[in-house]
């Protein structure tokens, strides 16, 4: 498929340009199509090139792969690169480093380039250098082209009979020092580079003809990748659109698809059933036992990433409710007018756990903070167990798939049903708060510890819109669980309706462990 397009940006080259190839891949059901795609079409000469080669050497490129390499390799009608940055962000472990290596092999062998490919591991710098070797081994007539191949001291090289070299190694501020000519700079692992490990390479490029550079990675998480920033400023310049000269592709399942679903593997996944599997989607998911570890599983299996720029908008909010409008919704003598329910809820780190109550009330809902305290899977029980034996709540609510998670089976062992929320749920309580409290609805005891979590509290959003509290921005487990047991009270309505007063609880001072007690009725 050759074809020279219009030089405008583009989000979509159609879905025959992700598949070409695809009856070659019966076992591929990966989305080929990239989540994000930012680009300007050109000619796809040179990477029709580099697919056929690689179909010669018996390294077929899957179809997603194949059009990774044509927005590489696209050229103006000048012949000049359409793009001199590109970035390719994709999930672990689907062949990135193939599509690299095959630009590489025709680049040095059958253009004479200069090519510098740079790792933050010396493992994964060495195993590029052997894969590379392997491709070009696999061919005598190749093989008979290497001049020259050198593997240690942490660098690889190859230097081939037209002058062509590529050279594999680590990065470092002294990296490519020395170097007068470098056509193509490949940074792996891009989220890890610092602007000081670019900078000697950049001076290098400088005298090339037509000089590019590829960036490519994995997403970032911005909490244990502190040379992330570098990726995230990349990505959030390509996607603005603003530099025709510059691509992105991005493989990721959004937010709203359910971690736990096939479907949203094969989405964020592109060499799924072929190099990427449910088996091994399933071992990887092992380790979200806890919130950290599912908010890994999110990074390196679906692409949600934490990027620098959405964290630093993040720590740059106010509080989400205004504290004028909360303090105004103080009710100290609510008077009960219906059923009620619970809600259980924890911190991430799994430090702290929360129970509230919502009650209906003449005028909406009254919500309490019932228990706020160390995490605790005996405490959390003994609580719910001491306001059931007073009366029965019309659910008792948490999202198995937080924190929270982990006192579902201790409830249910001590004859306490748990009514489970979905991601639409969760999505769902946190608009119902929101307008009640715009309507003056919600009603509360003014619990300082409240105040503590809205002061911290921020909202994430989701592709559709709709938001939720962001669990991770700090111990805001009381908002969350007083969230949840509000919207609670009108999406779980008994049969019997018992009318009684309610009596305000006195507060208490925040620290010590110390806790409220639950209303009594």
């Amino acid at each position: 498929m050759t074809a020279v397009l219009e030089m405008e940006a583009t989000t979509s080259l159609g879905s025959d340009f992700w598949s070409e190839g695809m009856e070659a891949w019966p076992k591929l059901t990966g989305r080929q199509e990239p989540h994000h795609l930012v680009a300007t079409p050109g000619d796809w000469s040179l990477g029709e090139k580099t697919i056929t080669l690689m179909e010669r050497i018996r390294h077929p490129l899957m179809p997603w792969q194949g059009g990774a390499v044509r927005l590489i390799e696209a050229t103006t009608a000048e012949g000049r690169w359409t793009h001199t940055d590109g970035v390719l962000i994709c999930t672990r472990q689907n062949g990135k480093s193939e599509l690299v290596s095959a630009v590489i092999i025709r680049r040095t062998m059958l253009s004479g380039q200069k090519v510098f490919y740079t790792a933050q591991r010396w493992k994964t710098a060495k195993e590029m250098y052997e894969r590379t070797l392997a491709m070009i081994w696999s061919r005598p007539s190749l093989r008979r082209r290497i001049v020259k191949k050198t593997c240690s001291q942490g660098e690889g090289v190859l230097v081939f009979d037209n002058g062509g070299t590529v050279t594999f190694t680590t990065r470092s501020p002294d990296t490519g020092r020395g170097l007068t000519k470098l056509d193509l700079a490949v940074y792996d692992e891009a989220y890890n580079l610092s602007e000081g490990e670019m900078s000697a390479l950049n001076y290098a490029q400088d005298a090339a003809e037509d000089p590019q550079t590829l960036y490519v990675s994995s997403a970032v998480n911005a909490d244990e990748m502190p040379k992330g920033e570098v990726l995230s400023g990349l990505r959030r310049q390509a996607l603005s659109g603003d530099d025709p000269q510059m691509f992105l592709i991005e493989y990721m399942a959004p937010e709203d698809m359910d971690r736990m679903d096939e479907a949203t593997w094969k989405y964020a996944n592109p060499s799924y059933g072929v190099i990427k599997t449910a088996e091994k989607i399933r071992k990887n998911m092992r380790g979200m036992a806890t919130d950290r570890g599912r908010l890994a599983f999110d990074v390196d299996a679906l692409g949600r990433g934490v990027w620098f720029e959405e964290r630093a908008a993040a720590d740059e909010f106010g509080p989400e409710i205004d504290l004028d409008v909360w303090g105004q919704l103080v009710d100290r003598s609510p008077v009960r007018a219906g059923h009620f329910v619970l809600a259980v809820e924890a911190t991430p780190d799994e430090k702290f756990a929360s129970i509230a109550q919502g009650v209906k009330t003449a005028t909406g809902v009254h919500a309490q903070v019932i228990y706020h305290g160390p995490f605790d899977r005996a405490e959390i029980v003994s609580r719910i167990k001491s306001v059931k034996a007073r009366e029965t709540p019309t659910a008792v609510l948490l999202d198995p798939k937080s924190a929270a998670g982990a006192f579902r089976i201790p409830l249910e062992d001590a004859g306490i049903e748990v009514t489970s929320m979905t991601l639409t749920h969760v999505k769902e309580a946190c608009r119902d708060f929101l307008v009640q409290v715009r309507e003056g609805k919600a009603t509360h005891d003014d619990d300082p510890r409240l105040v503590s979590a809205l002061e911290q509290a921020r909202l994430r959003e989701f592709s559709d819109g709709s938001k939720a509290w962001e669990r991770h921005s700090g111990e805001v487990s009381q908002l969350v669980a007083l969230t949840h047991a509000t919207w609670g009270v009108s999406a779980f309505k008994p049969q019997v309706v018992n009318a009684a007063p309610l009596k305000s609880v006195p507060a208490v001072p925040v620290g010590s462990g110390a806790s409220w007690q639950s209303m009594s009725f």
